[in-house]
């Protein structure tokens, strides 16, 4: 009952073709968004492994949520893998997981991602071109 009662309500409003523009608008950035989050690649440990070429996607996840803060350097290995060159830099110990070639209009340049460690737990996280 209060479903058409408000249907005849909404039928009686007069909305200008300015109103309608920017409401149609309004609901195609909300679906737009609704959408880019729903395929998202999403950080799992499967994901990580499985898509490799998709990893520079899954980046942001893992830097902005800080989900490595504080691992240790055999958590790493166990949730991102091998696939890793390990080095010291700065006296810090850091693994360097490749992410692929994000794609570009200009340039193509390979991305990585760092992992710094101090008294054996990660304490940053960055992701950077080669």
């Amino acid at each position: 009952m209060r479903f058409k009662v408000f249907l005849v309500r909404l039928k009686g409003l007069k909305v200008s073709k300015i109103d309608q523009i920017g409401i149609f608008f309004l609901v195609a950035f909300i679906v737009s968004k609704t959408l880019i989050w729903l395929f998202e690649e999403q950080f799992t440990k499967e994901n990580w492994k499985t898509y490799s070429y998709k990893r520079y996607k899954m980046t942001d996840e893992i830097i902005e949520n800080k989900l490595i803060i504080g691992k240790t350097k055999q958590e790493i290995i166990f949730l991102l893998g091998n696939n890793m060159r390990s080095s010291k830099a700065n006296g810090k110990e850091q693994l360097v997981y490749p992410l692929g070639t994000p794609p570009s209009f200009f340039e193509e340049k390979k991305e990585k991602l760092i992992i710094l460690f101090e008294a054996g737990y990660v304490v940053e996280v960055i992701q950077s071109n080669e």
